[in-house]
């Protein structure tokens, strides 16, 4: 009897040792395939990370430091990034300024032309030859630090690697993809290789026309709100902490776009606005030129973002402007879709006067340009990426509060008078935008994304 316990207890522990040593050789093989898969990515020949992932997941060594003849130098590593490389010591009287946002700040779809090399048309390049001609005294890096399709949360772990390469300036321009909230545990294995790797071999890659533009939302929209003024604050306290300068930014709001005629954003909703008979019967109203009436039906529907925008579209047609105006941003408050909730920019006032942060307004500069204060598709391929026109007009407005804030070198001396975009063009030999701008157009049409 007592050898028979004997023996049950030692197949007991022999098993338990079993399920030890095999848990051990599981965990040894993912660490060496770990290792392994980020020596081959590091050398170029793998790359674990997909597309679709842009919008909140970031690559876990986006800045890298690399050494040639010509010295040490930081490069940006980021598909969704222009390629960047700054001296890992900046040169002395050189200010260096990061111009950080989603797709809006890389200035798409300007950035980059045809090879993501030479670029010109977006904000960034705008700025950079604004201050080189007001300053000829002064040395200037303009890094373009934008991030196609990426929202807050990205952004802020950007800024966070980005800060080793010693900003004097940091121009923050984010909220138009604040339509996702990244889950913790998912967050935290995207950090793991062969977690991407696999997630990039066994699911389909859509192919680009199937790509949705945006991103429908994954939470409240009081939840993603309250998650982009968490960023907010957690990114002007790294600047306070790591002693550079940040500028926030109210963004502009293309606030008529419909999203019915992008193919991508309305299908996600279609289903419901056709049954939707207040809207339908609004809509035929509307069509006859019976506006008052249909104002009526609109207010009946429970769509209210939708049937904010058709009211709005009434309210103009009648002449109400300043009604028409607040109907429309209440439509971009509840229906964002890849633009910045007019929320989210009333907090940025109130958050920048609070900490004493320069505020640069696009939003009111915008406003001033547009027929009544109302944004139309003049300025803009899309719901938020602007034509270069635009984004010049939005330059401007950094480049005046960069001046009035006083934050560049006195040593710079002072601003000489703004040149005009022509001249800007003529110096730099951008000759060719309004070609690009027509390629753009076009481009956008065929994806079912322009504006109508």
């Amino acid at each position: 009897m007592k050898l028979l316990r004997r023996s049950e207890m030692w197949l007991r522990r022999l098993g338990q040792r079993r399920v030890v040593f095999a848990a051990a050789a599981v965990i040894g093989f993912f660490l060496l395939i770990s290792v392994a898969l980020k020596v081959l990515e590091a050398a170029g020949l793998v790359d674990s990370n997909r597309l679709d992932d842009a919008v909140t997941h970031v690559r876990p060594k986006l800045l890298k430091e690399i050494q040639n003849a010509q010295g040490a130098f930081f490069t940006v590593d980021d598909c969704c990034m222009l390629l960047s490389v700054m001296p890992q010591q900046k040169p002395p009287g050189v200010y260096r300024i990061f111009f950080m946002g989603s797709s809006f700040a890389l200035g798409t779809p300007y950035a980059g032309q045809e090879n993501w090399g030479r670029k010109y048309g977006d904000i960034a390049s705008w700025l950079h030859a604004m201050l080189v001609l007001r300053y000829p005294a002064g040395k200037f890096e303009v890094i373009d630090a934008g991030i196609g399709g990426a929202n807050s949360s990205r952004i802020r772990n950007v800024l966070n690697m980005m800060v080793k390469a010693q900003p004097d300036l940091v121009i923050l321009a984010t909220g138009n993809n604040e339509a996702h909230i990244p889950n913790y545990v998912v967050k935290k294995l995207h950090e793991w290789i062969v977690y991407r790797l696999l997630k990039k071999l066994l699911l389909r890659r859509r192919p680009l026309e199937e790509r949705p533009a945006y991103y429908a939302p994954t939470a409240s929209l009081a939840e993603i709100n309250e998650l982009f003024q968490k960023n907010i604050r957690a990114m002007a306290e790294t600047a306070r902490r790591r002693g550079f300068r940040l500028m926030l930014t109210k963004m502009p709001i293309n606030l008529t776009y419909d999203y019915r005629f992008n193919k991508n954003i309305f299908n996600i909703h279609k289903s419901y606005l056709a049954l939707d008979q207040p809207i339908i019967r609004g809509v035929a109203l509307q069509d006859q030129g019976h506006c008052a009436e249909a104002i009526a039906e609109f207010e009946r529907s429970a769509n209210r973002g939708m049937a904010s925008k058709l009211i709005g579209d009434c309210l103009a047609t009648l002449g109400r402007y300043d009604e028409a105006k607040a109907a429309y941003l209440d439509y971009a408050a509840r229906l964002p879709f890849g633009r910045m909730s007019p929320l989210n920019n009333a907090f940025l006032e109130q958050f920048a006067r609070a900490q004493g942060l320069p505020l640069i307004d696009l939003e009111r500069a915008l406003d001033e340009v547009s027929p009544h204060g109302i944004p139309t598709q003049e300025y803009f391929h899309d719901s938020c990426h602007m034509t270069w026109r635009g984004y010049f007009l939005m330059a401007e407005e950094i480049m005046n509060t960069v001046i009035a804030s006083g934050v560049l070198p006195a040593a710079f001396g002072a601003p000489g008078p703004p040149p005009s975009k022509e001249e800007i063009i003529e110096r730099f030999h951008w000759d060719n935008l309004d070609a690009l701008q027509k390629k753009y157009v076009d481009m956008y049409t065929r994806m079912g994304i322009a504006n109508p």
